[in-house]
């Protein structure tokens, strides 16, 4: 029988060098098994994040609605975030690191009344995630939300007939700033969400 020659493949010469050198074979098993072990951890626990986010933002929603549709004491309002802020304690000591449950955190404390709490909730989670879009929605919404609130106790001070020209100058000042800071969250937050649909 005549001998036939054929070229060796890439797949052929691999094999042949892997069973030359067995540990750089193991090595390397060793390092793909690794990154696919690292890489199912994390796809695993960003999509457990999602999920409790997602929970997250059904109870706020709800909360939201249940306040808004009452008007009820403060004790009472209280009792009503319990769940949301469980979870997003839970939410935020297993994972810091995710800045949407900062903006959450800080959307419930708008919904209390404690807007001061809700302003640092609101710039830590934007520090932590400067792409998330719901980020931005929820601190521009607050931003919105105060001024609004600025607004109206800028009306009710100059229909009581007491009016500073000093302090109404500084509080339109203000109002100013926190509509311009409420239109650029809102404006950051656009862009990221277009950015998402073209990708």
């Amino acid at each position: 029988d005549p001998v036939r020659a054929r070229r060796r493949t890439r797949l052929d010469r691999a094999g042949r060098s892997l069973r030359r050198h067995p540990i750089l074979a193991a090595a390397m098993l060793a390092v793909a098994l690794a990154g696919a072990i690292a890489t199912t951890w994390r796809w695993r626990t960003e999509r457990a994040a999602a999920e409790e986010l997602r929970q997250v933002a059904e109870a706020v929603a709800r909360l939201e609605q249940e306040l808004m549709s009452t008007v009820m004491p403060a004790e009472a309002r209280a009792a009503l975030s319990e769940q949301p802020q469980r979870l997003l304690s839970h939410l935020i000591e297993d994972r810091p690191e995710v800045g949407a449950a900062y903006a959450w955190r800080g959307r419930v404390s708008d919904l209390l009344g404690r807007w001061r709490e809700s302003e640092g909730d609101f710039d830590r989670g934007c520090a932590l995630s400067p792409n998330d879009p719901v980020v931005w929605l929820l601190r521009g919404g607050h931003r919105g939300e105060t001024y609004g609130r600025m607004r109206g106790l800028f009306e009710l001070q100059s229909t009581g007939g007491e009016s500073d020209p000093d302090a109404v100058e500084q509080e339109t000042d203000e109002q100013v700033r926190e509509r311009e800071s409420a239109l650029a969250d809102f404006e950051r937050m656009s862009a990221l969400g277009g950015a998402e649909r073209e990708e």
